[in-house]
């Protein structure tokens, strides 16, 4: 699998309608994103960076322009993880759970998940 690039939290956003949609032109992008108030420009030029980057591509002969996702979701949830893990907890991935764990406000619920996640865990090797 290719290496997916970081985006910021506006080009999230971006990603996040066309995830949703699977594919869509610039309006309903525009329409998707109006709660953030930014101009076209500003929806045009992180359409461009998500292009540059490889996330994103445009159907071809397609008027007007039909945007839709190269890279799922979850490979860049797993590439964002990463980048935190390292840049925040200098890789260790104990010192991010303990953190969340003790700053956390979890039920009995989280901590019956949680504890059912890493028994799965532990039983897969």
């Amino acid at each position: 699998m290719k290496k997916v690039p970081s985006i910021g939290e506006a080009e999230w956003q971006v990603m996040e309608v066309l995830w949703q949609m699977g594919r869509a032109n610039f309006t309903e992008i525009r329409i998707a994103l109006k709660s953030f108030d930014w101009t076209q420009t500003t929806i045009h030029t992180m359409l461009q960076r998500l292009q540059k980057k490889g996330l994103i591509d445009i159907e071809p002969d397609s008027s007007p322009y039909v945007y839709y996702p190269l890279v799922s979701k979850d490979a860049c949830r797993k590439h964002e993880t990463k980048t935190f893990l390292q840049k925040v907890y200098n890789g260790s991935l104990k010192l991010l759970i303990s953190n969340f764990i003790n700053e956390a406000d979890l039920t009995e619920d989280d901590i019956d998940e949680l504890m059912k996640i890493l028994k799965n865990r532990k039983k897969e090797g």
